[in-house]
């Protein structure tokens, strides 16, 4: 879409015949990515455990990654 992020009250976010999901959306089927998920989540239990930096965070303010 554009803007992306989809900013509060666009029409496409009350529209019957659309579906807004994330970029991500529909591919946990593939071994690979469901593998690649679970890794990422593995990694950032362990660096909370140790009171480390997580990664793949996602600043709120634009629905993007930080870099």
């Amino acid at each position: 879409t554009d803007p992306e992020p989809l900013p509060a009250g666009h029409p496409l976010w009350d529209a019957k015949n659309a579906v807004i999901t994330p970029h991500i959306s529909g591919w946990f089927h593939l071994k690979d990515i469901l593998e690649k998920i679970i890794d990422i989540s593995v990694e950032n239990l362990k660096r909370f455990k140790q009171g480390g930096e997580l990664i793949n965070i996602v600043d709120p303010k634009t629905g993007y990654r930080k870099s």
